[in-house]
């Protein structure tokens, strides 16, 4: 281990008021088990060969605490990694963490497993005291940001008036944290960043549901106005797809098919441009449906278009749905 090496570690395990800030341990923690369990040793065969009690290496493993350099040395023998190293690769850096998080729960929601998401919130809400000290002042507020948008989106998902209208002020509430004066109805005053661009998207979506279709337009047509203004980055380009679908589907649900077929169209044209498409097969749904209701016959070539992709892409089970989706809509118009 170089000098440099050494004097960080020192500097961020020996100085207790700083190392618990320093280090991601509950990610740390998280793997220096998983090494123990692959290699088969128990707790107490630690407790046996060096011994550290099974409750130390317990909360070690757990993040709770953070270990003693001797402590480390002494299981870097017995696992063969340099586990003083391999921590410095999980020095807190708060935008890759937060980032890390808002993937996990993207996959969460991408598959449907919304119930694994309250076990992701008591991960943040780890996370968020490990960092409420940090020099970055943001960086909590960031945390408990992104946990009141996974409890407003659980809410959402009843669909039920009564907590619609309190994940809408769960997500109010979120973006005051960051914009103390925010109000929904004047938006347009604010710059937002991605997690408030999110937070602001939720509130349109809980806003069509309620039917207040007007002003959930009001919400897509700005974020849609102010994104496309920018130079996005992955990221921004799959948020701003998902603004596309959701309001062409507040079009719809309005009865404004040609405006859903506009803004399916834009969000179409931006994932062919970039070759993003998680939002694709869904914007061609709207697509179709909106060619149907305005008589268009070539949303039959939308709908096999759409059934190809998700046919090639694997997309099995959304197929599926989809598929019941465009029959109930074909008897609808021919009724």
């Amino acid at each position: 281990m170089d000098t440099q090496t050494k004097i960080a570690i020192v500097i961020a395990i020996l100085t207790k008021e700083v190392s618990m800030n320093y280090f991601d341990y509950v990610s740390f923690g998280q793997a220096i088990k998983k090494i123990r369990v692959e290699l088969g040793i128990r707790k107490s065969d630690i407790k046996e060969l060096l011994n550290i009690h099974p409750d130390t290496l317990r909360k070690i493993e757990l993040g709770i605490t953070n270990a003693k350099l001797v402590t480390l040395e002494q299981l870097s023998e017995l696992y063969k990694i340099d586990l003083s190293e391999l921590l410095l690769d999980y020095r807190l850096n708060q935008n890759r963490l937060i980032k890390k998080l808002i993937h996990q729960m993207d996959e969460l929601i991408r598959l449907g497993k919304h119930k694994h998401l309250s076990t992701l919130i008591d991960s943040i809400g780890t996370h968020a005291d490990s960092v409420k000290d940090v020099i970055d002042p943001q960086a909590k507020v960031r945390l408990d940001q992104l946990q009141l948008f996974i409890e407003a989106n659980l809410l959402y998902e009843s669909k039920e008036i009564k907590l619609l209208d309190e994940a809408k002020g769960k997500a109010v509430f979120a973006l005051k944290l960051s914009i103390p004066k925010f109000n929904v109805l004047t938006i347009e005053h604010y710059n937002y960043t991605f997690m408030e661009y999110r937070l602001l998207m939720l509130i349109g979506i809980i806003l069509s549901h309620t039917k207040e279709y007007d002003r959930s337009a009001l919400i897509f047509d700005h974020l849609t106005s102010r994104l496309n203004g920018e130079v996005l980055d992955h990221n921004e380009i799959k948020l701003l797809a998902k603004l596309y679908f959701n309001a062409s589907y507040n079009a719809y649900r309005s009865e404004d098919d040609a405006r859903s077929l506009n803004y399916a169209d834009l969000g179409i044209g931006l994932c062919l441009k970039f070759n993003v498409y998680d939002s694709y097969p869904h914007l061609l749904l709207r697509k179709c449906v909106a060619q149907a209701y305005l008589k268009d016959l070539t949303f039959t070539d939308t709908r096999e278009h759409c059934y190809q992709f998700l046919a090639s892409t694997c997309q099995t089970q959304q197929l599926e749905q989809f598929k019941k989706v465009l029959e109930r809509l074909s008897l609808k118009i021919s009724t």
